[in-house]
């Protein structure tokens, strides 16, 4: 199944995510130090079952780096990613 990528911008930065397969959407965050490749060999076997959203925090992967990295920040990055692929939390 192909992969879309994209990103968004929020707080003047670039969040870089991607999405493959369908279905009920489920958001895979990465841990400190990895990006959203750390996720591919999960999401390529569950993609035929769920819409697989893997996003970069800021700093990591693709994304913008920045001086900030407070938990707040990061939570404002995944909320407008969800909100760009118009589903519900």
């Amino acid at each position: 199944m192909a992969t879309l990528q994209r990103s968004i911008e929020n707080d003047a930065l670039e969040i870089a995510f991607d999405e493959s397969g369908r279905g009920r959407p489920v958001v895979w965050l990465h841990g400190i130090n990895e990006d959203r490749h750390s996720w591919t060999p999960v999401t390529e076997q569950l993609a035929d079952e769920m819409r697989c959203v893997r996003i970069d925090f800021r700093g990591h992967g693709a994304s913008s780096r920045c001086r900030s990295y407070e938990l707040e920040a990061l939570v404002s990055d995944v909320t407008s990613v969800i909100s760009a692929i118009g589903t519900d939390p």
